[in-house]
């Protein structure tokens, strides 16, 4: 269960901006795979059934044996299914609680608790955010926990695992309270230009976010600490150095505690630079590899992505808010009936700006994945560039990514065109394998 998902109480307003920044809560993540909703890989057509991974192939990782390609297509291929299938479920429910009347039933029950409208936000909130944790809670064990243990990649106890769960819950609330406070506060404030205004108010929050995780909520679940291998980290801070990447901190992390995963990460802004690696990558990569890959990640630092990500954040928050903003009311004024109110103004609309939003986003993902991979294949010439074209270093960790997270090195076309925000393992290689210097 990564950082980000536990995170999900942006209301999908701004968690939709927040997911767009990386699996480990960074725009830099050189991870293959994430195994979170919009990441995942296999084939679009993949069916939802109960996972018998092969017994032999958890014995042998890399290289790559026909078991562990086996499994790695059957893990992918599940995943893929359980996004679509999870993002239907969770559009399905926000339809059964908005139109069953349940949210404006919500809020009338904070109403009576409370005449403070301010104390029926926080109270509904907090009502509707646990109805739709008890629902959801089931079908994440079976996810994040039961799957990722009968394919041997998750070292948590279902304790452990409940143990982060409810650490996040209080994060994603508070998130919560602020980001839909706010548009709230400016639907009523600006009934015409509140989704203006909100995408022009994220641009500080989102930064502030980025600003914010690493330093503050990841190590609410992982021990950060500073590196233990002084001659990996005196090679790390000399390609840093190299990069233009002064004065960052370089720590470890206890990932494998949770997971036997791999990442790494480059992140920071305004004096919180920090070069990040899992324990996992650590243990699974020579040194040339692990080269490679930190050199991956300092291409997004030096080039910028960060900031080309808030860019494509915001002008996705401006269409989505928009779109809501002007056919949502039709909608809420057609079916108020149903629905116990008929302004969007009412807090019991907020399953269906989130409904909304996350559709819009289902179906603008292709562009943003697409920005995502244009942005990973400059990285990975960076990379190459900066490791003085070490092939067989730079193949062998792609491999080994692949190998270790269970990502699905050929995809068809059109779900890697939908689903990737990386290039698919193939096509890296086949990068690597024909790059030439003077390009």
């Amino acid at each position: 269960m990564t950082t980000r998902r536990l995170i999900w109480g942006v209301t999908l307003i701004t968690v939709m901006a927040v997911a767009h920044l990386g699996d480990a809560q960074q725009a830099d993540s050189i991870k293959i795979d994430t195994t979170t909703s919009r990441d995942t890989t296999g084939q679009v057509a993949a069916t939802i059934e109960p996972l018998r991974p092969p017994e032999a192939a958890a014995d042998t990782i890399y290289p790559i044996t026909p078991e562990r390609r086996e499994l790695l297509n059957k893990y992918s291929n599940f995943s893929l299914g359980w996004s679509v299938f999870y993002d239907v479920l969770n559009w399905l429910l926000l339809l059964v609680v908005a139109f069953s009347g349940a949210s404006f039933g919500l809020l009338k029950l904070a109403k009576r608790i409370s005449g403070k409208r301010s104390v029926q936000f926080l109270l509904y909130l907090l009502f509707i955010m646990i109805v739709l944790t008890i629902v959801t809670l089931p079908f994440d064990i079976y996810r994040d926990y039961m799957v990722e243990h009968q394919y041997n990649l998750s070292n948590q106890t279902l304790g452990a695992w409940l143990g982060d769960w409810a650490k996040a819950f209080p994060i994603g609330y508070i998130v919560s309270v602020i980001a839909a406070g706010f548009i709230y506060f400016l639907i009523r404030k600006f009934p015409r230009r509140w989704w203006l205004y909100f995408s022009i108010g994220a641009i500080p929050f989102v930064i502030l976010m980025i600003v914010i995780v690493p330093v503050v909520v990841a190590p609410m679940f992982n021990k950060f600490e500073p590196l233990k291998d002084q001659q990996l980290k005196a090679e790390i801070l000399d390609l840093a150095g190299k990069a233009g990447i002064e004065g960052a901190d370089v720590f470890q992390v206890d990932a494998s505690r949770q997971s036997k995963k791999l990442n790494a990460y480059v992140t920071g802004l305004f004096g919180t630079q920090r070069i990040v690696l899992y324990d996992t990558i650590i243990n699974a990569l020579s040194r040339e590899e692990l080269m490679f890959a930190m050199a991956h990640e300092m291409g997004h630092y030096v080039m910028h992505h960060v900031w080309y990500a808030v860019v494509m954040i915001i002008l996705l928050l401006l269409l989505s808010t928009w779109l809501v903003a002007r056919f949502l009311p039709a909608v809420i004024a057609k079916y108020r009936h149903r629905l116990g109110f008929d302004d969007i103004g009412s807090y019991a609309s907020l399953p269906l700006i989130m409904l909304a939003i996350s559709f819009i986003s289902f179906f603008v993902q292709p562009v943003t994945n697409g920005v995502g991979r244009h942005f990973e294949r400059k990285a990975d010439r960076y990379g190459i560039e900066m490791t003085n074209l070490n092939r067989e270093a730079t193949k062998v960790a792609f491999e080994k990514l692949s190998a270790y997270n269970l990502s699905d090195p050929d995809p068809s076309p059109l779900v890697e065109f939908w689903f990737y925000d990386h290039p698919a393992l193939n096509k890296r290689v086949a990068f690597v394998e024909n790059y030439k210097s003077s390009e």
